[in-house]
């Protein structure tokens, strides 16, 4: 905080947040975006990789979740950015993970999610396990499972090439829903302890 006095003893204060509104302006960054059932995250970076804003919207990025996935992806974009003070034209590059992306004809809604005016560089979209894996082998191959509102095994070999455990038919039942459904079928089957008491509490006034 600066305080000036000019001669009638008036008092101006000026809040000089540099770290945003003074060094983010015009600089070039690039965007990240976890798009789940159930989350839409998105964080922007400066060329440097510091984080410059982070956004958690409790809504998701897959219309197969949410109709309105468009609006919800959008919306943290620009959320984000404005937090960042970046402007859509100074984005250098945006990756967006998306559930629901799994195959090739899925594009043509998947990247109506990141089209915001002025934000016309360069976007990779892809699985939002892709991006999981990524971050988590950094891209190496190996195998990756992850249980969230959704269920995905994904592996990538040394020549590249991404299997799923949808590519043999199999689905994973251990997503949250289904977490959920055996707690509460334990509850009616009369096996729930003492220790449980809470739990069946906030289950009957759900």
């Amino acid at each position: 905080m600066i305080t000036l006095v000019n001669d009638s003893k008036a008092k101006f204060t000026i809040y000089a947040d540099l770290g945003r509104s003074l060094l983010h302006m015009n600089i070039p960054a690039v965007i990240g975006i976890e798009g789940g059932g159930t989350h839409t995250r998105v964080l922007v970076c400066d060329l440097e990789g510091h984080q410059l804003a982070y956004l958690d919207n409790p809504r998701a990025a897959s219309v197969y979740k949410d109709s309105n996935a468009v609006h919800n992806v959008r919306n943290s974009i620009a959320e984000a950015l404005m937090i960042a003070n970046v402007r859509p034209e100074d984005v250098r590059c945006v990756a967006a993970g998306i559930a629901g992306y799994d195959n090739p004809e899925d594009l043509a809604w998947v990247s109506e999610l990141t089209a915001l005016p002025g934000l016309h560089c360069p976007k990779l979209h892809m699985n939002d396990a892709v991006a999981a894996h990524a971050g988590a082998l950094r891209a190496r191959p190996g195998i990756v499972a992850i249980s969230g509102t959704g269920s995905i095994i994904l592996g990538i070999t040394e020549s590249r090439e991404h299997i799923r455990n949808y590519d043999f038919h199999h689905y994973a039942f251990s997503a949250a829903r289904f977490l959920a459904y055996d707690a509460v079928y334990e509850v009616l089957a009369g096996h729930a302890g003492a220790s449980n008491e809470a739990l069946v509490v906030s289950m009957l006034r759900h």
